[in-house]
């Protein structure tokens, strides 16, 4: 990565051009598309922490706070507040664990599946207004690559690489 001023010397005292980034690997290019991707997807969602701990119970669920706080890198303390919100919500509802009846898990009430189920279909609404041109090959492709990263990302975050 390379850090440039932009523009031309300033002359007399004036400003200074402002810093830009010069991405100089391939690597540095996907870092700043997924870094511009994921703020153009939070301003259109938001970084509502619902649909990230719904979305994560309905893929790994039943499923322990502790469990839910390791699947979305938070700690323990952040993770059980919001299943506290989501739980108020009723969008979430803990039950007995039966392996283990000090314990609980963490399942989805049908008003957590419908709420998690319309964020999902507004965001695909977005998604597909933004690809409608694209050719037909194009967005399986995509999802072909952005699944492979993750799951490679995934790995490398597992054993403890991510330095």
């Amino acid at each position: 990565m390379q850090v440039t001023r932009s523009g031309s010397t300033p002359v007399d005292g004036g400003p200074e051009p402002p810093l830009r980034w010069v991405p100089e690997t391939p690597e540095d290019e996907l870092a700043a598309a997924v870094v511009r991707l994921i703020r153009l997807l939070k301003s259109l969602h938001g970084t509502d922490p619902a649909m990230a701990c719904l979305g994560t119970v309905m893929r790994l669920g039943p499923i322990r706070i502790s469990a839910l706080a390791e699947a979305l890198v938070l700690d323990i303390s952040t993770a059980s507040r919001h299943v506290s919100h989501l739980e108020t919500a009723n969008l979430l509802t803990r039950k007995p664990d039966p392996v283990d009846l000090r314990a609980t898990l963490l399942t989805l009430t049908p008003e957590g599946i419908e709420f998690l189920r319309q964020g999902m279909a507004r965001r695909s609404r977005v998604l597909r207004a933004a690809t409608t041109a694209w050719p037909g090959s194009d967005l399986p492709t995509l999802t072909t690559l952005l699944n492979r990263l993750a799951d490679d990302l995934g790995a490398i975050v597992d054993n403890g690489e991510a330095s």
